[in-house]
């Protein structure tokens, strides 16, 4: 019930309700998902950024869905970034302890 991909990063896992896609041979996760499970529902057990790449959990059932959500709740699975730094941060070095996202505007 659970698949699994690797998402390209500058693609959306989905249209959002009444947005026409950016440009017209624009696709989604949701798009490649409709194509190899012909008559199945997507179902995503999380998110990520259309910015981001990574494994994205999709699931083929309700209960699937169900069932990959839950593993992100329970912190049974769980989501590590990676960032790729060109030159120098201008904040200096930090301790293990501290956080990077306490550092981004957005995080």
């Amino acid at each position: 019930d659970l698949v699994a991909v690797n998402k390209p990063f500058d693609m959306r896992i989905d249209l959002p309700k009444g947005e026409d896609p950016h440009w017209p041979e624009e696709r989604t996760v949701a798009d490649w998902f409709k194509d190899s499970f012909p008559g199945q529902r997507v179902r995503f057990c999380h998110q990520l950024d259309h910015a981001t790449s990574g494994v994205l959990l999709m699931a083929t059932s309700k209960a699937g869905g169900r069932t990959g959500s839950q593993l992100f709740e329970k912190r049974l699975a769980r989501k590590t970034y990676l960032a790729l730094v060109l030159g120098r941060p201008s904040w200096g070095p930090i301790g293990s302890e501290a956080r990077l996202t306490d550092r981004l505007t957005d995080g």
